[in-house]
This record gives structure tokens, C-alpha cells and sequence, in this order.
């Protein structure tokens, strides 16, 4: 990756965005910038998503992010106390809460969209979907899983908050958050180098066929591109020569014919002898 590259693109990037909210004053102030990869072949990894370690946060003073806790909430009341290292606004809810206050839809619905981000104790995640419902899950808000102990809690937080989500998808595309546009332009170069160098390792450098910049209104600017190498071209080659295999219906269907086949010449020696 060229780290030269990545700055002339993240410049240009913002450069657009400033552009875009002089042209309309509904844009948001701050937008999310993505990285977007796109793949030769789908990758054969793990579909859980992959935590990764970025050197700045996505999360500021502005950001209100909720953690959701096994009972009871006031066991994990120093993870919104002013000053305790946390910058973003924390609010905790213990787990029978959500169940007893928001069991409706609209109700999970004004949940979901009351907070940028949400985290919760590992020991609750599994009756989450159940709780939360479908809805909230196909958002960009699932709750990420912390390790939550007494004498911890506050640095599991800290550390899950200097992390963001890969997922892998079942298409060649999957898209990561890199940063937002409130970050100065060195911090999210240093967040695009670092996810960068994350994702060769994770998924093999020579499947991955580019990787953009962009945010949500913004155009794709590149800051990696891989041309078609002659071993991949070998590859397609051996892929196309390969006999494609058989279903096993084509075979069940074959031998079901046969049987037929065989039945009506039965009949015919039947008939004649009668």
C-alpha cells in the first residue's frame, strides 16, 4: 500500500465533502468514512466478523454509544461516570431493562436510533437477538461483545472502542469503518494504513483486487488497485478446463429412466407371451 497514494486520496475526499455540505445544508457535519474492498474471488474465511485494531478511534466526545450488561446495571454504573478515562457519552442498561421497556417495535426501533454504537456483556449477547429483534440486527448497530469484569470493565471498554468490524460477506465487496471526517487527515491515513495492512493478512493480498475511500454521499476514490497477473489468468484458464460435476439429481433422474426402460420391455415379453 502507498502511503503517498492514501494522502492525496483522503485530500481529495475531503475536498468533496466540503464541496458537497456548501451545496446543501441538510448534510450531516460529520460523515463516516469506509474503506471498500473488493475481492478477485470470495475469500474462504471465517463469516464472524474480524476485530481490528486502529491506532484512532471512531469514537469522540460527541459520540453516544450504550452497553448493555447482565443484571444488576448498578454493578457497571463507572462506565458513565464523568472522568474515567471514557470520552464518549456511555449510558448502561442492565439486560432486564431492555426487556421490560422495550418490547415493541417502535420501542426497539427509538432504541436503535438513539445511539451511535452498542456494546454489551459477553454473558448476554446470546438472548440479545431474541430481545432486540430481526430489525435491529440487519442495522450497522449490533452490539459488540465485551468482557466485562469489575476491576476491568472501564479498559474493556476502552479497547473494544479502539477497534472496528470486518465482516466478510458472500460477495466479492465487503466495506469497514475507517474513521469520519472529523478526524484530522493524518489520523485517518494512519487508520486506512493500518486496516490495510490487517486485511492483506487476514485475506491474502493477492486476492484482493482494490481498495477505495469513500463516504456514504461521496464518489469511490482509489488507493489501491492490483492489475490481472499472468498467474491469474492461469487460474481462470484451469477453472473453465475443470469438467463440472454431476448433480445428483441428473443421476437419480438417469437412473429412474433406466428403471422405466426396463419395465416396459418387461411388459412388451409379457404381452407377446400372452
Amino acid at each position: 500500500m502507498d502511503k503517498k497514494q492514501v494522502k492525496l486520496a483522503v485530500a481529495a475526499l475531503f475536498k468533496v465533502v466540503e464541496a458537497n455540505r456548501k451545496k446543501s445544508s441538510l448534510l450531516p457535519e460529520e460523515d463516516v468514512v469506509y474503506l471498500q474492498v473488493a475481492f478477485k474471488k470470495v475469500p474462504k474465511t471465517r463469516r464472524i466478523p474480524f476485530r481490528i485494531k486502529i491506532p484512532h478511534s471512531l469514537y469522540n466526545a460527541e459520540t453516544d454509544v450504550c452497553v448493555i450488561t447482565k443484571d444488576p446495571a448498578s454493578d457497571f454504573a463507572q462506565l458513565q461516570k464523568k472522568g474515567n478515562g471514557i470520552e464518549s457519552n456511555v449510558t448502561v442498561l442492565g439486560v432486564s431493562k431492555v426487556k421490560s421497556d422495550f418490547k415493541l417495535y417502535e420501542q426497539k426501533r427509538q432504541l436503535c436510533n438513539s445511539y451511535d454504537a452498542f456494546f454489551a456483556d459477553e454473558r448476554v449477547i446470546p438472548i440479545l437477538p431474541r430481545l432486540l429483534g430481526k430489525k435491529f440486527y440487519q442495522t450497522k448497530k449490533k452490539p459488540v461483545a465485551l468482557k466485562l469484569q469489575k476491576t476491568k470493565m472501564v479498559t474493556s471498554l476502552q479497547d473494544a472502542m479502539m477497534h472496528t468490524s470486518f465482516h466478510v460477506g458472500p460477495g466479492v465487496c465487503s466495506a469497514i469503518k475507517a474513521g469520519h471526517t472529523n478526524h484530522e487527515q493524518a489520523e485517518l491515513v494512519d487508520n486506512i494504513m493500518a486496516l490495510s495492512a490487517k486485511i492483506f493478512e487476514l485475506t491474502k493480498k493477492g486476492n484482493i483486487q482494490s481498495i477505495n475511500i469513500k463516504t456514504a454521499e461521496s464518489m469511490a476514490l482509489p488507493v489501491f488497485n492490483s492489475l490481472p497477473t499472468v498467474q491469474d489468468f492461469e487460474e481462470e484458464e484451469k477453472e473453465e478446463k475443470k469438467p463440472r460435476k454431476k448433480r445428483k439429481k441428473d443421476s437419480e433422474e438417469k437412473k429412474e429412466d433406466q428403471e422405466d426402460k426396463k419395465d416396459k420391455k418387461k411388459r412388451k415379453r409379457q404381452g407377446k407371451k400372452d
